[in-house]
């Protein structure tokens, strides 16, 4: 698609860029899960067990946040989503992942670091 926007972002040189942020997010997303999950803990599992990665394959960078319970799934589906965490993890932080992300790809291209 050439329409100006996604041809000035598209590219390997900025996907390099992204991952980068993307990868010192997954550690911030991670931990607001963490700071931010209403549950009480019983045995601390399921809060220590929350994860977030980030992913780059191809011309895609993701973070990924994840149980590492079993009843991980139960947290985020029991009485409507009460004690849900992934869902209002991602409400709170894609946008700012997102920003931080474009941020450093216009900063890189300003400086010509790539």
């Amino acid at each position: 698609i050439k329409d100006g926007i996604i041809e000035w972002f598209d590219g390997p040189e900025w996907d390099d860029v992204a991952a980068e942020e993307f990868e010192k997010a997954a550690g911030e997303v991670e931990a607001y899960a963490k700071a931010n999950a209403i549950w009480s803990d019983r045995t601390g599992d399921a809060r220590a067990k929350l994860r977030a990665w980030a992913d780059h394959y191809g011309n895609v960078v993701s973070v990924t946040l994840s149980h590492g319970v079993d009843y991980g799934f139960w947290l985020e589906v029991i009485q409507n989503g009460r004690f849900a965490i992934i869902r209002p993890t991602i409400e709170a932080e894609s946008r700012r992942v997102t920003y931080n992300a474009i941020r450093r790809i216009r900063y890189a291209r300003k400086m010509g670091k790539v």
